[in-house]
């Protein structure tokens, strides 16, 4: 990296997981909400994110790991397309040019809207300010769906809250996100008020269900 080109993206196919590994490091004098707009970035591709890793390194670097499959493609993804969505993941951090993503809309078969009304399981929520000496941890469990961790990231982030570390992992159609978090000062969330608006923030973002059509 260097300060012309502050951002680099890498994508290469896993046979053993059929799956494709994409891989940014960012020098950010500011990373605070990066992770959503590479969230955003990959839903925007029509890429399901199976999996995903943030960590901030000192000099404020931030490395992204993401495991998605592409749905275009059967098997390995063609290098061309692996490029686009590379050039796709950098320019979404260009604070210069910003630009929102735009899923794609498709259409939902009435069978679709049977299976979203029939899960039986409810969205939780799950704060831990005791394990980590610095970050309140933030579990989410819920069903997934397209843009999903771009909604939960980008609540946090106008939240203003700073995000050091990000697991988010999906089964089948639910996906397990674990959050470290702090205020902008460094502090973990622990004042009730402050509390209750974050859970129901994320619960608003998590069960909104857009139309796409």
């Amino acid at each position: 990296m260097t300060p012309e080109k502050p951002a680099q993206a890498w994508g290469h196919f896993l046979p053993d997981q059929d799956a494709t590994e994409y891989v940014t490091a960012i020098r950010q004098e500011q990373s605070n909400g990066l992770f959503h707009l590479i969230a955003g970035a990959l839903s925007s591709q029509g890429l399901s994110i199976l999996s995903a890793e943030i960590h901030t390194q000192p000099g404020r670097i931030a490395w992204d790991r993401f495991l998605v499959q592409d749905a275009d493609y059967e098997g390995t993804p063609p290098p061309y397309r692996i490029e686009q969505v590379c050039k796709q993941l950098v320019q979404s951090v260009d604070f210069d040019n910003p630009k929102p993503p735009v899923f794609r809309r498709v259409w939902k078969s009435q069978s679709t809207f049977d299976a979203a009304n029939s899960r039986t399981q409810p969205t939780q929520i799950r704060f831990d300010n005791s394990t980590s000496e610095t970050n309140t941890i933030i579990t989410v469990f819920a069903y997934d769906r397209i843009g999903l961790l771009y909604d939960i990231s980008k609540t946090l982030f106008d939240l203003k809250l700073d995000l050091q570390v990000a697991k988010v992992s999906t089964h089948l159609d639910q996906v397990v996100d674990v959050f470290y978090v702090s205020d902008l000062n460094g502090q973990k969330i622990t004042e009730p008020t402050r509390l209750y608006t974050l859970r129901h923030s994320l619960l608003r973002a998590i069960e909104a269900v857009e139309p796409r059509s």
